[in-house]
Parts: C-alpha cells; structure tokens; sequence
C-alpha cells in the first residue's frame, strides 16, 4: 500500500472511531435523562428588580457630574502628558551597528545555508 492510501486509510479509521465514541457519549446522556429526568423547575421567582441599591438612594447628580467629568479629564491630561513624553525614542531609532554585529557572531554560517546542518 502507498504512503497516500496509508494516510487515507488512518485517517478514515481515525474519524470512523472518534464519531463512535461521539455517539456512545450522546447515547449515554440521553439514556441517563431518560432514567434521571430533569426536576420541574419552582414557582416563578419574584421579578428581578432592575434597580440597584445605588440608583435607589437619593444623591445629587450634579456633584457626582462634576466629579466623572474631573476623573475623565485627569485621565485626559494623563494620557497626553503620557504621549508627549520621550518614552519609546529610543525604539524608533532601529538597531544600532553593535546590535547587528553581535547578532551575526551568535548565528553559525553554516546554519544560513539552503541545507542546513549537516
């Protein structure tokens, strides 16, 4: 038998025995409900109340407007502080001479060849 039958054949054996044990897993559930049937569920449950405890307490809004609005522009003022900065000039220069120098002595020439390694 050729090497591609081989693989034809392993593969049809392969997907022949992974769908059997599939089926014996659905039969075996289906088998254990049919024994164990699912518990009626209970009386419905009161409504989930769609308030939460911090929008039932009376509060004023405009204290907590400007508050948001002071966080929103800290974190503003931040992130533009954050680009202004230098961080990261070093990274746009590229590699430095002595980088790729020492990065040519860590690499053996035989290994850039189309064989490889003998």
């Amino acid at each position: 038998m050729n090497n591609l039958g081989q693989g034809i054949a392993i593969m049809i054996m392969g997907l022949g025995i992974t769908f059997t044990a599939l089926g014996l897993f659905i039969g075996l559930i289906l088998l254990l409900e049919y024994f164990f049937p699912p518990k009626p569920k209970a009386e419905e449950e009161e409504e989930f109340q769609t308030r939460s405890a911090v929008s039932q307490m009376e509060r004023d809004t405009t204290d907590e407007e400007i508050a948001a609005a002071i966080a929103i522009a800290l974190a503003h003022l931040y992130s533009y502080e954050l680009c202004r900065s230098d961080l990261g000039v070093d990274l746009e220069k590229g590699h430095s001479p002595w980088w790729v120098g020492g990065r040519l002595n860590q690499i053996p020439l035989g290994s850039l060849s189309i064989r490889g390694r003998n």
